[in-house]
């Protein structure tokens, strides 16, 4: 659950690839899972990709707390980011992340229903 919004929180790939690679990880994860003997629902393994986007509430909050902060750091440090991009690229992952948590509720409830 967390490659692919990692992939976008860290400036890995751009948010709005991730809807592609999710759908490249759920496949490859699947295959792999089946290779070695799995049989259970697929729908199960996609409901906990969703629901792994509780894990990053807390950036949120980050973000806001920093929000008035000149200066960001990219990933791992090294390197500083404009603010505007950073906050561009982190508020449309967040947006994903919230839909992927609505979607985990949907789906949820479309199994116990």
């Amino acid at each position: 659950g967390n490659l692919v919004p990692d992939a976008a929180f860290d400036f890995f790939i751009e948010p709005d690839r991730l809807p592609t690679l999710r759908a490249a990880v759920l496949s490859a994860y699947l295959e792999g899972l089946r290779s070695a003997g799995w049989d259970g629902d697929a729908d199960v393994v996609d409901m906990a990709m969703a629901a792994s986007a509780v894990k990053y509430d807390w950036l949120t909050v980050l973000l806001l707390e920093r929000a008035s902060v000149d200066e960001h750091r990219r990933y791992g440090g090294a390197d500083t980011m404009d603010s505007a991009d950073l906050y561009r690229k982190r508020g449309a992952a967040l947006l994903d992340n919230a839909m992927q948590a609505a979607r985990a509720l949907r789906l949820h409830g479309e199994r116990t229903s």
